[in-house]
Parts: C-alpha cells; structure tokens; sequence
C-alpha cells in the first residue's frame, strides 16, 4: 500500500491540472477596426490594426487587451485631417454560447486613443467603451473569428465608433 500512496497523491494532485489544460488558457489574435470619426459635419472613415490578448476566467467571462495602430487618416474639403496613432484598450467580454461554434458578447472597458490632425479629438483621450459581437469557432480548429460594433470613445464634441473584424487562436 505504501508503494502505492504516491500514485494515489500525484493522481489527486494533477487532476486540476489535466481539467485546466482542456480549456483555453490564453488566445491571441490579429485585429483590423474600421472606425468611425464624427464631429460636427465631418465624418472620417479611419483604419486602425493590430494585436489582442485575452484571457479566459471562465465560460462566460474574459479580460481582454488590445493595442491598434492607424493607417493615414481622411482629409476634410477645408484641409483638416485626422487619423489614429494608436489605440490601447482593456475590456471584460461576457457572453454566452449559443452552440458550439457561436458565442455572442457583450464588451465593457477603457480605449485611449492617440489622434492625429486638426479635427477635434487631436492628442490623447480615454474613455468607456461598450459594443457587442459575436465569435465564430470552427470544428477541430482552435482559430477563431470575431466580429464586433463598438462605441469606442464618446466625446461632447467627437464620437468614434468601429466595426472590428480578429482573427484569433486559443491556447
């Protein structure tokens, strides 16, 4: 019995951890966001990309970062221009599985963006960000497909907004 109890403790000790490895620990993914820039009369059509990193709590609940980087922005006809620098954001995804391949959810945190141009909203502005997407699995695959709407920021004098499309692989 004695050369036994090691086996025993080792079996009762690894079990979380075999339970764990079955569920995602960490995924990753590339992120393309078109956003949505309104002030006043002019509406800009920005492109922003990058990296996300997230981490599962659970089922239902995820910690999410992501960090976008902009691509040359609009000009308006009276010379003003604005584009995104960057994009830095944390967000807590709670959702629900449908099936096992859709997962719809909610999105909840802080964007701060760096804007470039004369438009308003030049420089560094955080604030609460709020959407709603859904994600897509596909069979035997641990890649991933999300899309998404988000009011990204909400200002008195500008609003961005942006329809995001990642493609993401859990590990």
């Amino acid at each position: 019995m004695k050369g036994f109890a090691p086996f025993v403790c080792l079996g009762i000790l690894s079990s979380p951890v075999l339970a764990n490895e079955q569920d995602p620990v960490v995924y990753v993914g590339a992120i393309y966001s078109h956003v949505l820039y309104e002030a006043g009369d002019f509406d800009g059509d920005l492109a922003a990309y990058g990296a996300l990193l997230g981490f599962p709590v659970n089922e239902h609940f995820a910690i999410e970062l992501r960090y976008l980087v902009g691509e040359e922005g609009e000009t308006t006809d009276v010379g003003s221009s604005i584009d995104v620098n960057d994009m830095l954001g944390a967000y807590l995804r709670a959702g629900m599985p449908l099936s096992d391949r859709l997962y719809p959810y909610a999105l909840l945190g802080r964007s701060k963006f760096e804007l470039n141009g004369g438009a308003p909203g030049d420089g560094g502005k955080s604030g609460l960000s709020y959407g709603l997407g859904m994600q897509v699995s596909f069979t035997e695959s641990p890649a991933l497909i999300n899309i998404e709407y988000a009011s990204l920021l909400d200002r008195d004098d500008y609003e961005l907004a942006g329809l995001t499309v990642s493609l993401q692989v859990q590990y």
